[in-house]
């Protein structure tokens, strides 16, 4: 999947959550992300979720594509076209009436967050604050946990590099906490904020 590539995106809904996934090559976009990685900002810098007494509900760092590119990048950003690929490809599918999905019919765009975890990091649950949520899931997995948790559903995500998946963003979900022996980031993703 990317640029100019029709991906095989299905469409799950039946004993669980709806969800639309696909796999990809995530080669490019990792080394984008890897650029941007001595750039990232603390939780309370990347619109986290907060916790009741106001602190933040997660301990990974990250950073808005926005704060480091011009609009104008995104024409030729890998993890941007990736997500616009996948994107393209949901809203050529046919939706139910019922589905959470037909929001994709009146999309306005999207924003993207770039977030890395360490060992012990972990973002407790929330809701995303935008229609629809795409997670793009890069690296290597050389940890344990950094699964999304639906808790709605008490259904769990396994980690998978080179995932793609689009959800509900009014579904609330939380990424488990990260174990490793590895120095450093282990855990990279990539998330659009679909208005």
């Amino acid at each position: 999947m990317g640029e100019g590539h029709k991906v095989e995106v299905k469409h799950e809904w039946q004993d669980g959550p709806e969800l639309l996934t696909a796999k990809c090559d995530g080669d490019k976009a990792m080394a984008e992300l890897a650029i941007l990685e001595p750039l990232l900002e603390l939780p309370e810098e990347t619109g986290t979720a907060k916790r009741e007494d106001g602190s933040a509900a997660k301990s990974n760092r990250g950073i808005f594509f926005g704060k480091v590119f011009t609009p104008l990048y995104a024409d030729c950003s890998p993890t941007s076209l990736l997500i616009e690929s996948f994107i393209t490809s949901a809203e050529n599918m046919s939706f139910t009436p019922n589905s959470c999905f037909q929001a994709l019919y009146a999309k306005k765009g999207f924003d993207l967050l770039f977030s890395a975890y360490r060992d012990g990091d972990y973002y407790e649950h929330h809701r995303d604050v935008s229609k629809l949520t795409v997670l793009l899931w890069l690296g290597e997995k050389n940890f344990e946990g950094g699964d999304l948790y639906l808790t709605d559903f008490d259904y769990t995500v396994e980690y998978e590099p080179n995932k793609i998946f689009m959800f509900p963003s009014h579904y609330q979900h939380e990424v488990t906490k990260i174990s490793t022996d590895h120095e450093g980031f282990v855990r990279y993703c990539a998330s659009a904020f679909i208005n």
